[in-house]
């Protein structure tokens, strides 16, 4: 090898050493954001989580015979046989989700409407956030807890969607179903690129020289604030002199 290009090498080498062990003063910390799991009710906006229906409720198929003299004279054992209480976690489920579209729809009958559908799926969302998070159901296999969230993750884009759209059409209405349904709109990002180490250590930066830059000409304002009133003392003793030497020599006249 040349003596030249070797001498290089070992120079650059050493530069490179230098480099690494340097250690600024100055204390610029990059600190990676918390990833939030879409299981999670602060990326969904929901406000309130789900729960069972109380045990004396009546079953969804039998809630028309709740005013019937059948069921007022029927045992007690009927009643609870009946009730919510034997009912498995999906029967109660459908109780919950058809008293969320109850408080919102138009009509008896309406099902179909954008206040019923996002009802629905507010439900639906509520009630698999339970399943994911809850330690009960956490004995799944992994097939099932990734399944159930991709799940929970177009439903909760369906639900922004239509609450887009509700938004745009129906700002009234749009309100008074957040405050129903007790919900936080939250539309997904316009930006969605990942956030990385160098792009954000290159802003921090940018963001620190000039917040540097601004608190040195700030003190530096207040220094020249200080001494201006020396200044125009000295200016006044200056500016006299001046005008003593030219009556003097009657440069005026």
């Amino acid at each position: 090898m040349n003596p030249i290009s070797s001498k290089f090498c070992s120079s650059s080498k050493n530069i490179s050493i230098l480099l690494r062990r340097f250690k600024s003063d100055i204390e610029i910390r990059w600190v990676q954001p918390l990833r939030v799991r879409i299981h999670d009710p602060k990326k969904s906006g929901d406000l309130a989580a789900y729960t069972d229906p109380e045990p004396s409720r009546l079953r969804r198929s039998y809630q028309v015979l709740a005013d019937t003299d059948v069921y007022k004279n029927a045992s007690p054992a009927v009643k609870q046989l009946l009730s919510a209480e034997y009912q498995n976690n999906w029967q109660k489920f459908k109780i919950y989700k058809n008293d969320m579209i109850n408080d919102v729809r138009r009509h008896p009958c309406d099902f179909g409407s954008s206040e019923a559908s996002i009802a629905a799926l507010t439900a639906s969302i509520r009630y698999y956030q339970r399943l994911v998070l809850v330690d009960e159901y956490k004995s799944k296999s992994k097939a099932i807890r990734n399944e159930w969230k991709v799940q929970l993750q177009e439903m909760v884009s369906r639900r922004n969607g239509l609450l887009s759209h509700l938004r745009k059409s129906d700002y009234k209405r749009f309100e008074w179903l957040l405050e129903k349904l007790n919900l936080v709109y939250r539309p997904s990002p316009v930006d969605t690129r990942n956030l990385s180490r160098k792009p954000a250590m290159v802003k921090l930066v940018n963001d620190y020289c000039t917040r540097t830059k601004n608190e040195k000409l700030e003190a530096y304002k207040k220094e020249l604030e200080k001494e201006q009133i020396e200044f125009f003392k000295e200016k006044e003793v200056i500016l006299a002199e001046i005008e003593d030497e030219e009556k003097k020599l009657e440069l005026n006249s």
